[in-house]
């Protein structure tokens, strides 16, 4: 026992005051995420209203964009702005105004709230809309709020963000069973170009670029001080060093290859991927981005080499293999072809969207017993895809099975149906938002989503020819038969589509510069009964 000393013990906490701290805690927290996510949103919202601002001088043709974030993303590389680089070019005398307005993950109804604000701010010539797709996964939402019982979660960020969250992942994991649609990091870290991308739109290029300089410079500072150098120590100091420079420069290099590839500038293209090969011979993306750029200009013949290193350099690379596949066909090897896309398929018969595309070249070129197994294993995993309905019950009405080609026909017109049907909310939505629009004499034009029907869409305005319709099924379903779904999607939130790609935007926008093209040289005022 100690003596002449006070020794004072802490009370223990008391386990529901433990309790309080934690949930204080977790609420103050998960409050200062909403905050940063309103703030996040209204900073988004001024990015946005920055790059829309007009003046209102002049004769420029105004365009207003309204959707969800299939318009809203992308920066230079969505279909707004892409739209107004083709309109640029094709009329360079005319001057178009795009306004994108797109609403990350919200509604029509959101949608409806904020347009007559819009029209009044932006006061268009034309109107494109794009909508209705999150209608679905807020049904319950929005019919409780039409009856006054909106749970109050429902209206916070940190629920929309958590759903969202929700659907991304549920749609990536679907994407990335086995070895996933992408190939995996190599050893050296590096992923293909194009996955979390430095480079994604001109002011990132030429930063990029800015840094390739730079590392230029460093190599041949480094290459200088090691011929001066003699000392064993330090030569090895230099060369592990410049190694290191060769590496970095080589991955930002096959980046910028992948941003000009996308654009189709194929010169500047080739020029900073073959330095990345160059530079690292280990680079496994350089070789299959120099492929991809080399088999678009029909230079097949010269990807081959390189798309076989790229498979030594990662065995399991699928990529490497459809691309061997494609470039095998195109110089009329159809035997070898077919011979890479079973392995493929043999890899992982889960790959997301690969089997459709292998199942259906097997069965173009005849070999109808194996793109059964690939389709029916295909329909299997994502029972929620009509077209591999469609693709299956082709197959069976070439090998003369009627019956099942009529029977997979069946199921896969139920779930198209299914599918595409517009809700009841959705379809009043659009109704008043094209009231609003057409009453001000502003010309509407409804686009439909990739891969989508158009006519659930004319439905919804029957006898109305002063709407235009914009479909993107066939651009979309013969772009897809020539490559592979990751080319036009970055993922599958949609079911048979998702969120496009600068080269899925870029179909987008082509659809509707020529309808956009036709309605401005008539004249804002003058009604048109075309459609598309």
């Amino acid at each position: 026992m100690l003596k002449g000393k006070n020794i004072f013990v802490r009370p223990a906490t008391p386990l529901y005051q433990k309790l309080l701290l934690v949930t204080g805690g977790v609420v103050l927290s998960l409050s200062i995420v909403e905050g940063l996510l309103r703030g996040g949103g209204l900073l988004f919202s001024f990015f946005q209203d920055v790059s829309n601002r007009v003046t209102f001088e002049g004769q420029e043709y105004r365009i207003l964009c309204i959707g969800e974030s299939t318009t809203a993303l992308g920066g230079e590389n969505s279909y707004p702005s892409q739209l107004g680089q083709i309109l640029k070019q094709r009329r360079p005398d005319f001057s178009f105004q795009i306004i994108n307005k797109g609403l990350v993950s919200k509604t029509s109804a959101d949608i409806l709230l904020q347009l007559p604000g819009y029209l009044q701010a932006y006061r268009p010539h034309a109107v494109v809309a794009m909508i209705g797709i999150n209608d679905a996964g807020t049904l319950g939402e929005t019919r409780q709020a039409a009856q006054g019982g909106r749970p109050v979660f429902a209206r916070l960020r940190l629920y929309k963000l958590f759903r969202y969250i929700h659907l991304h992942v549920t749609a990536k994991l679907r994407e990335r069973r086995g070895n996933g649609l992408r190939p995996q990091a190599t050893g050296d870290g590096q992923k293909e170009a194009g996955e979390e991308s430095p480079v994604t739109d001109a002011r990132t290029s030429e930063i990029v670029r800015d840094r390739v300089r730079r590392l230029e410079e460093l190599r041949a500072a480094a290459g200088a001080q090691l011929a001066r150098n003699r000392s064993p120590e330090e030569r090895s100091v230099i060369l592990r060093r410049m190694s290191q420079l060769k590496v970095t420069e080589s991955y930002l290099r096959l980046h910028l290859g992948w941003y000009h590839r996308m654009h189709q500038n194929y010169g500047e293209a080739e020029e900073h991927l073959r330095a990345a090969v160059q530079l690292d011979r280990n680079n496994y993306g350089a070789f299959v981005e120099l492929a991809r750029c080399y088999s678009e200009q029909d230079r097949c013949g010269d990807a081959l080499p390189l798309l076989h290193r790229a498979v030594l350099l990662s065995a399991d690379s699928v990529l490497a293999m459809m691309e061997l596949a494609k470039c095998y066909e195109a110089v009329g090897r159809s035997d070898v072809a077919k011979d890479f896309y079973w392995k493929v398929f043999l890899k992982d018969s889960q790959l997301f969207k690969l089997d459709g595309t292998i199942g259906r070249w097997l069965m173009e070129h005849g070999f109808y017993q194996e793109a059964e197994i690939v389709l029916k294993e295909t329909i299997e995993e994502y029972p929620e895809d009509f077209f591999f309905y469609e693709q299956l019950a082709q197959l069976y009405a070439a090998i003369g099975e009627e019956e099942k080609a009529r029977s997979i026909f069946a199921r896969g017109n139920a779930v198209r149906e299914q599918q595409e049907r517009y809700l009841p909310e959705t379809v009043d939505n659009y109704r008043t938002i094209a009231s609003l629009i057409l009453k001000r004499g502003i010309r509407l034009v409804c686009m439909q989503y990739p891969l989508r029907d158009i006519g659930p869409l004319k439905d919804i305005f029957p006898g109305r020819p002063e709407i235009l319709f914009v479909e993107n099924k066939r651009n979309f379903a013969e772009a897809l038969r020539e490559g592979d779904y990751n080319e036009y999607f970055s993922d599958s939130f949609a079911g048979n589509f998702g969120h496009c790609t600068p080269k899925g935007n870029r179909l987008i926008a082509e659809q509707l510069a020529d309808i956009i093209l036709s309605e401005a040289g008539r004249g804002s005022e003058k009604k048109v009964g075309d459609e598309r």
